[in-house]
């Protein structure tokens, strides 16, 4: 058989030579492990931007609710202001309305006294004017001249009057008819005529002498009231003495309602004034059936 000798001493002996130290493995160095590291960094980063993020969002809208409900009020108030503005307007406009009508009327109307001191103004000492009658804005003038030429003349007058319409004023009839004379009797015939015999058992005075009445000419001429505003007739109607209305125009222009106009030129050429050549104005003829006396 076979035994086991073993000296402790020499085993004890290597014991006191020192521990060995069993190699072992090296790990990953910091180079390697870097994208670990980058990676575990962005893994934490993301979800606290998303939070950052989340947390900005939610201040941006609670701030452009803020700014809404502040622009809502801004807006109310505008409209409020909006409507009332509107209101002044439709006043303004109702009030610049009636304004204007009134301003309309002013212009529309002829004064009566305006237009027989035109008349007056405008008729030749040898033509008479023995009536006027009105129909809404027709005159109709009746009268007496001392012949065709005088007559003529009386017509291109009242055409160049800005009173008056020079289309529509017309000559109507022009007949040859005694002259219209006081105190003196005509016959039907025309022309002569003789005073009266004293009658049968009176005194002996003498008959007085024969008067021969000229003829002249039986006139009827229609015209029509101008349509031109009076605010641009100022000049005639001072001159024709409607001082009334040229005092409210002159109201009415200093408070901005209304401006002054310059009046146009007129068209025809003012009376007394030449033809020109090649234009002459002739008389007019008269009516058929009527001879020229």
């Amino acid at each position: 058989m076979y035994s086991l000798d073993v000296n402790f001493l020499t085993d004890r002996s290597l014991e006191l030579k020192g521990p060995t130290v069993a190699p072992t493995a090296e790990g990953p160095s910091l180079q390697q492990q870097l994208p670990i590291y980058i990676g575990a960094g962005v893994m934490m980063v993301l979800p606290l931007l998303a939070g950052l993020s989340l947390l900005f969002v939610g201040w941006q809208k609670d701030q452009a609710q803020t700014n809404i409900q502040t622009l809502e009020a801004e807006l109310a108030k505008l409209n409020a202001q909006n409507k009332k503005i509107q209101e002044i307007q439709g006043k303004t406009k109702t009030i610049e309305d009636d304004i204007a009508g009134l301003v309309g009327v002013f212009n529309q109307i002829k004064p009566w006294s305006a237009i027989l001191q035109d008349l007056t103004d405008q008729t030749p000492a040898t033509v008479q004017i023995s009536g006027i009658q009105q129909a809404d804005r027709v005159l109709t003038l009746t009268g007496f001249s001392r012949n065709y030429a005088d007559l003529n003349d009386f017509l291109l007058t009242l055409q160049n009057s800005r009173f008056f319409k020079a289309d529509n004023t017309k000559l109507v009839t022009a007949t040859a008819n005694p002259l219209p004379i006081t105190g003196v009797d005509t016959d039907s015939g025309g022309g002569a005529t003789a005073p009266k015999q004293p009658a049968s058992g009176a005194g002996d005075k003498p008959a007085g002498p024969t008067v021969t009445v000229p003829t002249g000419v039986k006139y009827t001429i229609t015209t029509e009231l101008s349509d031109t505003p009076d605010n641009e007739l100022m000049s005639e109607l001072t001159r024709k003495g409607a001082i009334g209305l040229v005092t409210r125009f002159k109201i009415l222009e200093q408070k901005g309602i209304t401006t002054s106009q310059k009046p146009p030129e007129p068209i025809v050429a003012p009376p007394g004034t030449p033809p020109p050549a090649g234009n002459p104005q002739t008389a007019p003829a008269p009516p058929s059936g009527e001879k020229k006396p």
